[in-house]
Parts: C-alpha cells; sequence; structure tokens
C-alpha cells in the first residue's frame, strides 16, 4: 500500500478505507495470519514452523495516511505492518513527521508487542540501476549507495523505537545485484 484515502482510491497508489478494512477482514475471516519480517526471516531459517498461510503488510513512502487511516484500521484488527519511508521526504507536503512516526513506532498493543515497524525506502527513491549505469558501477556507486541506504537506515534508526531492519527498493529496481544486496549488508 502506499496512501489510504477516506475516499475512493484515484490511482493505483491509493487503497480506499473501506477497501483496505474489507482486505484485514479477509485475512482475518480466512485465518491467515499477519507476520513480520523477522518472523518471516525464522521462517526461512527452519526455527519457526508455518502453520497457516501467511502474509506481510507493507506501506511505501511515508504518507500521512498511514497515521490517520491505515494505523486506526490496523489496530482494530489487531495486525501488524512494515511502514517503508522515503526518509528524505518525512515532513514534507503529505508526508509524516518525525513526531508522528515516533508515534507509530512507539504504539504498544495490550500484550505489550508494538505493531508498527519502520523500515527503509531510501533516501531519494531513485532508481538504483538507473544510477549504477550513470556512476559506471564500481567504487562511486557503492558510496552513493552507502548514503542511500545506510543515510536512510541512520535517520530512521534516530526517531523510532526499534531499529530498521528490512529494505524496500524503490520500483523493486536493482533487487538481486549483487553491488546493492552488498551495500544493503554492509549497510545493516
Amino acid at each position: 500500500y502506499h496512501r489510504i484515502t477516506e475516499v475512493e482510491a484515484g490511482n493505483l497508489y491509493e487503497r480506499s478505507a473501506a477497501d483496505f478494512d474489507s482486505d484485514l477482514k479477509y485475512l482475518k475471516d480466512n485465518n491467515i495470519q499477519v507476520i513480520g519480517f523477522s518472523e518471516l526471516d525464522e521462517i526461512v531459517a527452519g526455527e519457526r514452523d508455518l502453520l497457516t498461510h501467511a502474509a506481510i503488510i507493507t506501506f511505501y513512502d511515508g504518507d500521512h495516511s498511514w497515521l490517520t487511516l491505515a494505523a486506526p484500521l490496523l489496530k482494530k484488527y489487531r495486525m501488524q505492518a512494515t511502514f517503508f519511508l522515503w526518509a528524505g521526504k518525512v515532513g514534507m507536503d503529505s508526508f509524516l513527521s518525525w513526531d508522528e512516526v515516533r508515534l507509530m513506532s512507539s504504539y504498544t498493543n495490550s500484550e505489550g508487542e508494538r505493531p508498527f515497524s519502520f523500515g527503509s525506502h531510501t533516501m531519494s527513491h531513485q532508481f538504483l540501476m538507473t544510477m549504477k549505469a550513470a556512476f559506471g558501477g564500481g567504487e562511486v556507486f557503492a558510496a552513493y549507495l552507502d548514503e542511500e541506504l545506510g543515510g536512510s537506515k541512520i535517520l530512521i534508526d534516530k526517531h523510532i523505537t526499534g531499529r530498521v531492519e528490512a529494505l524496500a527498493l524503490p520500483y523493486g529496481d536493482g533487487a538481486g545485484d549483487p553491488d546493492i544486496i552488498a551495500a544493503a549488508i554492509r549497510q545493516g
């Protein structure tokens, strides 16, 4: 998801609150377990068994509707989600402020769990393979990635409860690229 709207969605990056509510109800009614990325890591590592179908709920960029529309519905259905921030846009236009990010990340449910985690969606939301071609790869591209990935992680970590443990590539661009994978690992 990107933006949740009070009215009918106007484009493919929007989902109406009514439809989002229906999505969450569908997951609950069909016993589809909503997990986070740390649980996925445990499943992949064989440390935990998955006994039902599962889904991970993710949001991208940083729209203010995450706080006003998405979070209340996630709380209603007692579901967790990961919110990937375009770090360089926080506090601008319709994006969340750092105080709002902090508020969401510190929310604790009645079981003492924090269902809202935050990940990096890079600093400037560029097509990474286009940037690789522009830089010609190599050390210059590695330095660029360190700022895009590492700079975003450091900035978000300063403003959340917990820490950034997941990265979502803008547009999915660069998935599987060894230089991007190495930079993501290098930057934590």
